[in-house]
């Protein structure tokens, strides 16, 4: 049995009926970029209804209910053996594997005398060859070492800290907060995307610019430091980048309740995200042989990587597909492969050729149904006139403000912010003007039924809403006050630290408004109150994204307020229109969530440079 989805003709996840290993042999040689997997560990847990399955040894039985260690060590390098076949040569594997004990009061194995505990199917046994009573089996690093003999590349154990662990009454060791989750590699050289999964660098008084300067001094009088022969002084330190993620994993276990069945041991989202985004590519094929509640293919479509997951248990399998279907539905961030994606500057710049594109014809906008992302450097007046009616499910528009010289009021660096801005009039007549030109084609292209988000700053904002209320066919949604964690210094008034957001819409169909696509109703935080209500509020507190050090727009949106924007009003595949790309943050986002795009941008000052971001999506 096999539960399908797709979209746009295209697989998108499976998740199939039996044994891994019969899975696998139906599965094509090297198809598979990463497994992220959790299988059932020795003489933890059993699950119950499960038919006993053969293994190459004789032995029948399931996974984790040997007699005996060496068994399933032996089983776990059979499994591993498919895994190889299946993988590409540059794919890595996630494992997760907990430990157990030797000497607990009771069993569920016939050859041990013991009963099955009913609830939960948990189980331990009293002694093992090998092992004493009381012996922490180390049953981890059994596998891995076994894998690793066996011609695998073990090149992690990552400690998975759980603050949330189960209490434990013994008092003669630590209570155990922990599991193992190991990286293996097919081969010496393999993908890690280690810049997908950076974490914050912290602040510590080895890392104070001004104490490692002082340092610094200190060493190169003495002679000695860490100096950088290349450059001819001291390592910089750069906390904007990140550090590399460390080996110690702090991750929360959440529970998990199906419809009509509960899984016992579920992997957290937050874990299978980091294995997901640091072992593969958007668009490649992601694979659990131990499907369970399917947290691994959840994680997976929502990131936009294909998914193949197996089940031995008919109630995980439909627990699984309905997990997976709901997160795309409420968080669609899907990405096919091979998605369209045409730069221009020019209609007839050869220049695309710098970036792959094949297809640079002068047409690409009449057949804005087949393209997924259409960049253009351009006046978006004259470029929108191009765009026939009705095609847009959305438009994200943030214009200049009319504010003159932004760069002197927020104190940037010149040689870190392109040049070539093109500030709107600043007068109220000029303002008005231009925003009634861009506004006319923005309405013409909006669809029925369409949403508009249009950014302003509070000099000209009430023209803006004038130039909306002039068009008969829009009605207004939300005033949205979007609330930023830092404002324009001033000494004689109040400090400025927000920007208004107009949400509007356009008569003649029902408006796309998600309700729960980010929280169901159920949600709640640690106070008690409803996310989703939070969620809903129009005064949206969201901080800027900070880019010291790197080049960047006059002024670039938070990708958080852009992913609010697009998961309530628009679905995947819709039509998102950014007539003023700026930091091609709406570019970017609309691509992650599976949504096509047509911006424009008249300032080329980093234009490539940008249109390249959004292409590596």
């Amino acid at each position: 049995m096999g539960i399908f989805r797709t979209l746009d003709g295209d697989q998108i996840w499976t998740v199939e009926h039996g044994d891994c290993r019969d899975v696998m042999r139906r599965m094509p040689e090297e198809s598979i970029q990463c497994v992220v997997t959790s299988p059932p560990y020795f003489g933890l847990r059993s699950y119950e209804g499960l038919p006993p399955t053969a293994w190459a040894d004789g032995w029948e039985g399931c996974l984790g209910d040997e007699p005996d260690p060496r068994l399933y060590v032996a089983h776990m390098v059979e499994v591993f053996d498919g895994i190889k076949r299946i993988l590409k040569p540059d794919g890595v594997v996630w494992l997760n594997l907990g430990d157990s004990f030797v000497g607990a009061r009771w069993s569920n194995h016939k050859n041990t005398g013991g009963t099955r505990r009913e609830r939960g199917g948990k189980q331990r046994h009293s002694h093992y060859v090998g092992c004493k009573s009381k012996d922490l089996m180390l049953m981890p690093h059994r596998t891995t070492i076994a894998l690793q003999e066996a011609g695998w590349w073990v090149r992690m154990d990552v400690c998975w800290e759980k603050p949330n662990c189960m209490p434990d009454s013994c008092k003669d060791r630590p209570t155990k907060s922990h599991e193992y989750v190991f990286l293996l590699a097919k081969s010496a050289k393999y993908y890690y995307d280690h810049e997908a999964v950076k974490e914050p660098s912290t602040w510590k008084r080895r890392n104070n610019p001004n104490w490692a300067r002082a340092r610094a001094e200190t060493n190169e009088k003495k002679g000695c430091g860490n100096r950088n022969a290349k450059s001819g002084g001291f390592t910089a330190w750069q906390p904007e980048r990140g550090r590399n993620r460390r080996s110690v994993w702090t991750v929360a276990t959440k529970g998990f309740k199906g419809e009509g069945a509960a899984h016992f041991a579920v992997m957290p989202e937050a874990l299978a995200e980091i294995c997901v985004l640091a072992g593969s590519r958007p668009g490649d094929s992601v694979f659990d042989p131990f499907c369970g509640a399917g947290t691994t293919g959840l994680v997976a479509a929502t990131h936009g990587r294909k998914f193949i997951g197996a089940e031995a248990s008919p109630k995980y399998v439909e627990m699984a597909a309905n997990r997976i279907s709901r997160a795309i539905h409420r968080i669609p961030r899907l990405t096919a492969g091979g998605i369209d994606v045409t730069i221009a500057n020019e209609l007839n710049n050869p220049r695309f050729l710098r970036h792959g594109i094949v297809d640079v014809d002068r047409m690409p906008l009449q057949r804005v149904k087949k393209i997924k992302t259409c960049l253009y450097n351009e006046d978006c007046c004259d470029g929108m006139q191009r765009l026939p009616d009705a095609c847009a499910a959305l438009v994200v528009a943030d214009p200049p403000y009319g504010i003159g010289n932004p760069k002197s009021m927020y104190n940037r660096k010149d040689d870190k912010v392109w040049g070539g801005y093109e500030e709107a009039p600043t007068d109220p007549d000029g303002y008005l003007a231009f925003t009634r030109k861009w506004l006319a084609e923005a309405v013409r292209v909006l669809r029925p039924g369409g949403s508009m988000y249009i950014f302003s700053g509070w000099t000209f904002e009430h023209l803006v809403k004038l130039a909306l209320a002039s068009h008969k066919d829009l009605y207004e949604v939300n005033h949205i006050i979007w609330k930023y964690q830092f404002g324009v210094n001033t000494k004689r008034k109040f400090v400025s630290s927000h920007y208004h957001v107009f949400f509007w819409a356009k008569d003649g169909a029902r408006r796309t408004f998600n309700l729960e696509c980010r929280f169901e109703g159920s949600e709640r935080t640690k106070e008690g109150r409803s996310l989703l209500y939070k969620d809903l509020e129009d005064v949206w507190v969201i901080n800027r994204t900070y880019k010291p050090g790197q080049n960047k727009n006059q002024n670039e949106l938070p990708e958080a307020i852009i992913e609010k924007i697009l998961a309530y009003s628009s679905d995947p595949g819709n039509l998102v229109l950014d007539p003023f790309l700026g930091g091609f943050t709406t570019a970017r986002v609309a691509r992650r969530m599976g949504r096509r795009f047509v911006g424009f941008e008249i300032n080329p000052e980093g234009f490539d440079e940008k249109a390249a971001e959004v292409l590596a999506i």
